[in-house]
């Protein structure tokens, strides 16, 4: 989960990744870069809500200049991967449905969907940058009901699961 703080004011350039905490061992690694370079961020686990905290600073396009980079920890070749970036902050009392941008990469062998073929060989990695999708993202998140709140706000909020 990449977000900026919940009470953060227009000028604040705090920004937080949150990943879950799991016993699993995930089939891919997930690192974050801004502006080419790998995201220096302070770093708390807070085991009671399930979470742990990485906080770094970053300016309003953030998200504009931010880039997943996977990485292939399974031992076998990975062909297929759907990233999920949810904007929570979209949700409200009266419609409690988040915003969701999807990516996917390689072809989901249940559906032939028309997407390239993937094939990240283990102990390989691949960038995705966010700017390819950012004009979606924007437009997601500014048609949430309080539209105004989030032009004035220094980031976007969006989970990677």
């Amino acid at each position: 989960m990449l977000s900026r703080w919940a009470n953060a004011r227009p000028q604040d350039n705090k920004k937080t990744v949150i990943r879950r905490l799991t016993l699993l061992k995930q089939p891919a690694e997930i690192s974050v870069e801004l502006n080419g370079q790998r995201v220096e961020a302070t770093e708390a686990v807070r085991p009671e809500e399930g979470i742990r905290v990485e906080e770094f600073e970053a300016d309003s396009n953030w998200l504009k200049n931010l880039t997943l980079k996977l990485s292939n920890k399974s031992g076998k070749v990975i062909t297929y991967i759907v990233i999920d970036l949810t904007f929570p902050e979209t949700a409200t009392s009266e419609n409690p449905r988040v915003g969701l941008h999807q990516i996917f990469l390689g072809i989901d062998p249940d559906h032939k969907f028309s997407h390239s073929e993937l094939r990240l060989a283990p102990n390989s990695s691949i960038k995705i940058p966010l700017a390819a999708g950012f004009n979606d993202i924007k437009t997601l998140v500014e048609s949430a009901p309080d539209r105004d709140y989030y032009q004035g706000r220094t980031g976007f909020a969006c989970c990677v699961i």
